[in-house]
C-alpha cells in the first residue's frame, strides 16, 4: 500500500462521527416545558416525544411529557401497565432525523375499554383480587419489587404486550426496581410463570415522572 493512500485512511479514520441531535424538555403538569438541543450518544439513534399520564382510582392525575434522545427499543407503544389503584399509560412517537421531534406531544392514550382479559392484582397483602384488563393490556404481569427504603412487596396487574419487551419502560422515572415476569392469558400471573424475564423500571405507586 502506498503511503499516499494510507495517509488518505488515516486522515478519514480522525473525522468525526456525526451523531443525532434532538430537542429535549420534560414538562409536568402544567409547567411550561423549554425545548433544548441536545446532542445524542451514538446508541441513540432516535428523537422522542412523549407522554405519560397517571391515573389513581381513588381520585387525581398526573400528567408528564419529555422529548429526547432515545436507543431505539424505547419507540414503541402505546404502554399502559394497570394495577388497579392506579393506570399509568405513555403514548410516544419516535424519529430519526435530526431535530425532527419538534411536533406537539403526542396525545396521552385513553382507551379505558375493558379487553376481557383479566389478571390478579394486589389489594395490601391481598394478591387474589381481580382486575379487568383495558384497551391493549394483552398481558398480565407479576413482580417482586424492593422499594427505597429495602421493603420487598409483590405487584401484580395488566400491561402491554410492548411494556414486556427490554427498554420499553425507561420512559418512566421509577422508584421501584424488580424482576418482573409476563404471561399472556387471563389471570396467568397467580404465581411465577416460566415465560419472558426482564429487568423493568416500574411507575413509582406515588407519582410519576419523566426519565432521562
Amino acid at each position: 500500500m502506498s503511503l499516499l493512500v494510507k495517509a488518505v485512511l488515516f486522515c478519514g479514520l480522525l473525522q468525526p462521527v456525526s451523531t443525532l441531535r434532538c430537542f429535549y424538555c420534560s414538562q409536568f403538569d402544567s409547567q411550561p416545558c423549554r425545548e433544548e438541543e441536545k446532542d445524542c450518544s451514538s446508541s441513540e439513534t432516535s428523537c422522542l416525544a412523549a407522554t405519560a399520564t397517571t391515573t389513581f382510582t381513588a381520585g387525581g392525575i398526573t400528567n408528564a411529557s419529555v422529548k429526547t434522545c432515545v436507543v431505539p427499543p424505547v419507540c414503541g407503544g402505546p404502554i399502559s401497565i394497570n394495577l388497579g389503584f392506579l393506570r399509568t399509560t405513555v403514548a410516544m412517537e419516535c424519529c430519526s432525523t435530526d431535530l425532527c421531534n419538534t411536533a406537539p406531544f403526542p396525545a396521552p392514550y385513553k382507551d379505558t375499554t375493558p379487553n376481557g382479559r383479566q389478571c390478579f392484582t394486589c389489594v395490601d397483602n391481598n394478591c387474589t383480587k381481580k382486575l379487568n384488563c383495558l384497551g391493549n393490556e394483552d398481558r398480565c404481569f407479576h413482580a417482586s419489587v424492593v422499594f427505597a427504603e429495602g421493603q420487598a412487596s409483590t405487584v401484580k396487574g395488566c400491561l402491554s404486550q410492548y411494556a414486556c419487551t427490554k427498554g420499553a419502560l425507561t420512559v418512566l422515572d421509577a422508584t421501584l426496581n424488580g424482576e418482573v415476569r409476563c404471561c399472556k392469558g387471563s389471570l396467568c400471573n397467580s404465581a411465577w410463570h416460566a415465560g419472558q424475564q426482564l429487568f423493568l423500571l416500574l411507575v413509582s405507586l406515588a407519582s410519576i415522572q419523566l426519565f432521562f
